[in-house]
């Protein structure tokens, strides 16, 4: 499957990378975090975006994430899930636009449709005030060439609980006591404006203290590296890195399996309703939309 971020994934995970270099070498400063961003966008033309600033600023937010650290624009926020804002500033904010498609026909049926006085005729189509405009989306059921167009957000359009809004500059806010941390939005925005914390530099100073970490690997693992990488030589690789074992996710995987279906098997037999899911965010959502459920 393709997202939209499919072209952003590499710089993501090279900012990951250095940023374990780091800490493994002990040097995650101030200082070699701001070395760091000049490494990753040197200059002076940007790689990603339209300016080279614009491109240091989104990578030491990146880095803040990288490091499990919010965003220095939503400084205090436990949410794993964080807009980075410089990046947020390139999709339409007004969801109603004419498009070219308009013949700046005489019957003007988006016109006389509008109860809010928002269309008016421009120089060679019709044009929607933004100002007026109450989003009521009759103008474009009433042109019969379907010159005008609902754009939706990726982000807004992902969220599957509405936690997704826009401030008065038409930047995105997450609702944090809506977001169930399920990642949509992340994948949906083609400007990478939108990250999550990850905690691998909490992992490295786990193992770097002497505690003994195990690595939890899922079954996909085994296919992400090629034929000839199996779990074992994953294994290897992890214990190689200071993990002190490795487990397959498979496993508990297949004991909560047989636990859970014996639960549920009990729970029909008295006529009980019963839904399970091994995923975060199935489970956050049912916490925050019907938590006498959980």
């Amino acid at each position: 499957m393709i997202t939209n971020d499919k072209g952003l994934v590499g710089f993501k995970h090279k900012i990951m990378e250095e940023v374990c270099r780091l800490a493994w070498s002990d040097e995650l400063d101030e200082e070699h975090k701001e070395q760091l961003v000049y490494k990753l966008a040197p200059g002076p033309k940007p790689v990603y975006r339209c300016c080279v600033y614009k491109e240091r600023e989104i990578v030491r937010q990146r880095i803040r994430l990288a490091c499990g650290l919010s965003t220095t624009y939503n400084e205090g926020s436990k949410n794993i899930v964080q807009v980075i804002d410089p990046a947020c500033d390139e999709c339409p904010i007004h969801a109603f636009s004419v498009t070219d498609n308009c013949r700046f026909c005489m019957g003007k049926a988006c016109l006389n449709s509008c109860k809010f006085d928002a269309i008016h005729p421009g120089d060679v189509r019709m044009h929607i005030d933004s100002a007026k405009c109450k989003e009521c989306g009759m103008c474009a059921g009433a042109c019969p060439y379907g010159a005008i167009v609902h754009l939706e957000r990726p982000c807004y359009k992902a969220c599957p609980v509405g936690a997704i809004t826009y401030d008065e500059n038409g930047y995105c806010k997450i609702d944090e006591s809506k977001c169930i941390q399920c990642g949509h939005c992340i994948h949906s925005c083609p400007f990478g404006a939108i990250g999550s914390k990850t905690f691998l530099v909490q992992i490295i100073e786990a193992i770097k203290s002497g505690k003994e970490v195990i690595a939890m690997c899922a079954p996909a693992t085994e296919g992400q590296f090629g034929e000839d990488i199996s779990m074992a030589a994953v294994k290897n690789a992890l214990i190689k890195l200071g993990f002190a074992d490795m487990v397959e996710v498979g496993l508990g995987g297949d004991m909560t399996a047989a636990y859970e279906s014996k639960e549920w098997a009990e729970a029909y037999a008295e006529g009980k309703k019963m839904t399970t899911s091994c995923c975060p965010a199935f489970i956050n959502m049912l916490k925050k939309t019907l938590p006498r459920a959980v």
